[in-house]
């Protein structure tokens, strides 16, 4: 379900600014950020998330321990933020900005083991408005993050890394949320 939440996140709102407030009211959070036209991806991030525990509590299903990370601009994903979750056992990497799920842990990531190509998902596909968008989307975003996956390149250890920043920021938005 956690992987479920993240495509149709995927599907719901296109890539974009949003500045909508994000805090533990959960239910007015959620309904900001579905009035809001697009979505920047620690939104979308805090939407997947909201909509797997509407989704949860309705269908009885388990709490999740949800990690959102951030990733510096100099990393492979660029500045970008994901989900890390366990969800019936199985550790997911979950990017509903580009529609991706990984079957990997993080912790895997950041030691640079790669992927089987078996391993990373796209299971949808969004149509842009602006086909010039979704031609950078694709070139500059999904293909380095699914090349970084396929190769152990989660942190890049090509790209320097500017002084005083760390390979990755985590944003602990899973609180911000209360959860």
């Amino acid at each position: 379900m956690a992987a479920f939440a993240a495509i149709v996140t995927y599907e719901m709102k296109p890539y974009g600014f949003s500045d909508a407030l994000v805090n533990t009211d959960q239910e007015a959070t959620l309904q900001r950020l579905l009035a809001e036209p697009d979505l920047a991806c620690g939104r979308l991030c805090y939407l997947a998330m909201l909509l797997y525990e509407r989704g949860r509590s309705e269908m009885g299903l388990q709490s999740l321990d949800w990690n959102m990370v951030g990733f510096v601009v100099e990393s492979a994903t660029g500045n970008h933020a994901q989900l890390f979750v366990e969800a019936d056992g199985i550790p997911l990497l979950l990017d509903p900005t580009f529609g991706l799920v990984a079957r990997t842990e993080f912790s895997a990531l950041m030691a640079g083991v790669p992927l089987a190509t078996a391993d990373v998902k796209e299971p949808a596909y969004r149509v842009e408005v602006d086909p010039y968008l979704r031609n950078q989307i694709y070139t500059r975003n999904i293909v380095p993050i699914r090349n970084a996956l396929w190769n152990g390149g989660y942190p890049d250890p090509k790209v320097p890394v500017p002084p005083g920043w760390t390979p990755i920021m985590y944003l602990h938005g899973e609180s911000a949320i209360g959860l």
